[in-house]
């Protein structure tokens, strides 16, 4: 199996991806930089989503119909298990043990979960300062790091690539550009369809999720491919920029608008996002385009509109803040979007996940019946939040190096097992 680089075209066999990353990319090798050049990834992950016309909001958007892709009844919540399904396969057939990533959401969780159901654990990098290090030390097979004085990208920089100290770890971040083919089969979710969509929304925090719905698309032979849109919050959206500017890779040095505006969707605001080339390679191939410009106030108009939906009710399909920027975006950006057009707006991930964030921001009617639908479909997904094990937590210093990180976590490991 072959990879094309998409920062200067070559093409390398899969046993020299990394060689080539860290020899003529050594800057951007914590990127996921590879494209697949064939292969699938069928059996990796039996999705639970489910399409959804929704002809309420079509109408609020101006547009024939709207469809919503749900994601949120996956076993752990999200999207994010297609990648992790994907990772712990090939890490169980190289017979690891242990995984890693960096994230303080959706994607540590369903890493845990599906690394749980193969007796495996799991090293998780996050930010000290993230709401969620408590949830995520309630798995049982996970050991927790908060980096000090630390935002994502910080984090991410620093301990993306902490596998290749450790060996016995495998990477599940999205700089392994390998388990990307798990996100192939997302897009036959719309198959049945009446009616080809024209569009697929998703907020940027997802970028590989975009990404892997093209890819999945690319090795088939579908003659109608929906444009891909990665939408982000005002500021926060480095994508944007990089798509605007004809570039693979933008980085922010800080947020561009006041944080307090935006934090809402913590998933999706960023100074930079690493499955980046990826996805502003699925957007040129697509000829599809970036939305931008939400803030916190967009998104509570969004979860206003949920609830005139009935199907979405009835359903409970009912997102998290990152899982909601697509239609989000659909209502803010309607120009954007001719009035004969049938976009996809995925919900990513359950609100139930972050539910806290959606009653902040809405009023306190919307908030109450957003909490009880997500409260009652939350049923349906394995992931229920246990009593925290602070033991698991290990608070590092920002400044306290590799090489620290590495002994301090081969003795919690040794401590798990």
């Amino acid at each position: 199996m072959n990879f094309q680089c998409l920062l200067c075209n070559k093409v390398v066999s899969e046993k020299f991806v990394s060689r080539h990353k860290s020899e003529k990319h050594t800057q951007y090798r914590h990127y996921g930089l590879m494209w697949q050049l064939g292969g699938n990834g069928e059996d990796s992950h039996n999705s639970k989503s489910k399409v959804i016309s929704c002809p309420t909001l079509a109408k609020m958007a101006g547009v024939d119909m709207l469809y919503v892709l749900n994601e949120g009844f996956n076993p752990s919540g999200s999207m994010k298990d297609y990648l992790t399904a994907k990772a712990v396969s090939l890490g169980n057939v190289q017979e690891y043990k242990w995984y890693t990533v960096v994230s303080s959401g959706n994607h540590a969780v369903s890493l845990a979960l599906a690394a749980q159901k193969v007796g495996s654990n799991v090293i998780i990098f996050v930010p000290a300062s993230s709401h969620k290090i408590e949830f995520l030390c309630s798995f049982p097979n996970t050991l927790v790091f908060g980096v000090e004085d630390s935002i994502f990208e910080d984090v991410y920089a620093q301990y993306s690539l902490f596998s290749e100290f450790l060996p016995d770890i495998y990477n599940a971040n999205v700089s392994n550009e390998f388990i990307l083919a798990g996100l192939a089969n997302v897009w036959t979710a719309i198959r049945g369809l009446a009616h080809y969509p024209t569009h697929v929304l998703s907020g940027v925090g997802n970028g590989s999720y975009l990404a892997g719905f093209y890819w999945g698309i690319s090795q088939t032979k579908e003659k109608h491919v929906p444009k891909i849109v990665p939408v982000g919050m005002k500021g926060a959206f480095p994508t944007e920029s990089a798509i605007k500017k004809g570039d693979h890779i933008c980085e922010y040095k800080k947020f561009k608008v006041l944080e307090s505006l935006i934090d809402a969707a913590e998933g999706s605001i960023a100074t930079g996002s690493y499955s980046m080339p990826q996805l502003v390679y699925a957007v040129a191939q697509t000829n599809g385009f970036p939305a931008g410009e939400l803030v916190n106030d967009d998104l509570a108009i969004a979860y206003e509109a949920i609830l005139q939906e009935k199907k979405l009710t009835e359903l409970g399909a009912i997102p998290e803040p990152t899982g909601i920027l697509g239609l989000a975006s659909l209502l803010k950006h309607k120009g954007l979007f001719p009035k004969n057009s049938r976009p996809v707006a995925v919900f990513t991930g359950h609100a139930i996940k972050d539910i806290g964030n959606v009653i902040r921001i809405t009023d306190s009617k919307t908030a109450n019946e957003i909490k009880l639908l997500a409260e009652e479909s939350a049923k349906s997904i394995e992931v229920s939040v246990n009593q925290p094990d602070n033991s698991r937590l290990h608070i590092l210093p920002k400044a306290g190096g590799t090489e620290m990180a590495v002994e301090i976590v081969k003795a919690r490991m040794e401590k798990l097992t």
